[in-house]
């Protein structure tokens, strides 16, 4: 029986509930002709979403380190034909992978980042805390170290610094401690052995809300397959592959690929944010599949080069982790800019305490009840505060701030001045050194005292000065 066997008996069983489905592909617009990809296969929702939007030239090249999902999704596509290409690579490889087929720019690109249902409903693949299973947890299962070896491989500190990091798990001292202990007790084969180890630290589980072992397991996911070495990599390499214009739309399951792909939408001048804030699944989606309550959904639009380079070159300063950092490009202020937006808010805070006072004397209606009346005079005498509170706080901020960089200038300045005088003491050491030397004699005395140097022979010692003055007084 060939290896491919045991994938394809599986492949039928893989169902896969797509993730804001539209929502993701209405970011990228699909048209004709155009060229997309899909950095995670999963189920194929996506690809078959955007086959058939795209219809009757587009083109979809798809990536994911999973076999088993990439052979259910090669049945679900077949209708399509050679429209669509399905690649068993990881989504930091895009870049290489487009520049096998020869392909430098894409309309568009895809990412649903996270485990799919079915990763998580199968217990041999070790991600599920509610089935017990293998401590495995690759999203590959051909390669690389399972859950049980990189535990293992680490000791306790670094195992808290993994489940802190990548789980932002705050008792994580504690469970290092406890998942060390019960591997060195032989008690650490299983999900339901690495489960018991976080509950003995946290307790069991209470009602309403998350099971204890949620952050323990993340992390360890997170660490075995390098999530986010791999996120990183993909939010590099997208304004090198995508054209102009085109469109990347990336659904994230937790704070810390968010974080990633808000920052780099945001900081990087190469990037033209279309969401504002992430969309969320709505209360229909949510209730027919409830794991779309955590997705996020960030879209952006790659800026034309030409546009790039109006805007200062555009190229990028790069982290040490290897994702762009550019900041925006935005117009600088004016000196005087501050000032007037702070006396706008003071104008405004004037008229709304002159609006206030019109409508305290304001006599009431003979429908209004005073009761209504005082409530809506307090209303408004509470916001006038509070827009006044604000633009008082703005002015005291920006004194501050001038305040600031005018000390910054005296800083700057008492440190010239010391500089200054450290060169003048290392002169005038040079200066003193030299002064015992003969050849410095006549120009110190020339240049410097203005004096000229007596011929050797009118020279006159001490002594005899001594003794003429004693012979005159003799006399």
């Amino acid at each position: 029986m060939s290896a491919a066997t045991p994938v394809a008996a599986q492949a039928s069983a893989y169902a896969h509930e797509t993730v804001l489905l539209e929502e993701t592909v209405a970011a990228l617009a699909p048209r004709s002709g155009g060229l997309y990809v899909d950095a995670t296969v999963g189920g194929g929702g996506h690809i078959e979403r955007l086959l058939a939007l795209s219809a009757p030239l587009g083109r979809v090249v798809g990536l994911d380190r999973d076999e088993r999902a990439l052979a259910a999704t090669r049945a679900r596509l077949s209708p399509f034909g050679d429209r669509v290409e399905l690649v068993h690579a990881r989504f930091g490889e895009l870049r290489a992978v487009l520049e096998e087929r020869g392909v430098t720019r894409v309309d568009g690109v895809i990412a649903d980042l996270g485990v799919s249902s079915p990763q998580l409903d199968d217990a041999t693949r070790g991600f599920s805390f509610t089935r017990g299973g293998p401590l495995d947890m690759r999203m590959d299962g051909s390669s690389g170290e399972t859950a049980a070896e990189l535990v293992a491989r680490l000791d306790e500190n670094e195992l808290a610094d993994v489940l802190f990091k990548y789980g932002e798990e705050r008792r994580s001292r504690p469970i290092a401690r406890s998942i060390k202990r019960a591997e060195a007790e032989g008690q650490l084969a299983t999900t339901d052995d690495l489960r018991r180890a976080v509950v003995r630290v946290l307790g069991p589980r209470k009602q309403g809300a998350s099971d204890p072992a949620t952050r323990t397991f993340q992390a360890l996911r997170i660490a075995v397959n390098d999530e986010l070495g791999e996120l990183e990599a993909l939010l590099a390499a997208l304004p090198l592959v995508l054209a102009d214009g085109g469109v990347a739309s990336l659904i994230s399951f937790h704070s810390l690929e968010d974080r990633l792909i808000k920052h780099t939408f945001r900081g990087d001048a190469r990037f033209e944010p279309l969401t504002k804030r992430p969309v969320v699944a709505g209360d229909a989606e949510s209730a027919r599949n409830p794991r779309a309550r955590s997705a996020k959904l960030r879209a952006a639009r790659r800026v034309s080069r030409a546009e790039e380079r109006e805007l200062g070159g555009g190229v990028v300063r790069t982290a040490s982790n290897g994702v762009a950092q550019t900041p925006n490009v935005r117009r600088s202020a004016t000196p005087t800019e501050p000032v007037r937006t702070a006396a706008t808010g003071v104008r405004r805070a004037a008229k709304a305490l002159a609006a206030v006072r019109a409508q305290a004397a304001a006599p009431v209606g003979p429908r209004s009840s005073p009761i209504a009346a005082w409530l809506a005079r307090r209303f408004l005498a509470l916001w006038a505060l509070a827009v006044l509170a604000t633009a008082a706080a703005f002015v005291a901020h920006l004194a501050l701030r001038f305040e600031t960089v005018r000390l910054g200038y005296d800083v700057g300045a008492a440190r010239r001045a010391q500089n200054s005088l450290v060169e003048q003491r290392r002169l005038l050491s040079l200066e003193a050194a030299t002064l015992g030397q003969a050849d410095r004699v006549e120009a110190v005395a020339r240049g410097s005292l203005g004096m000229d140097v007596p011929e050797p022979s009118r020279v006159v010692p001490m002594g005899a000065h001594a003794s003429r003055r004693a012979a005159g007084s003799v006399r």
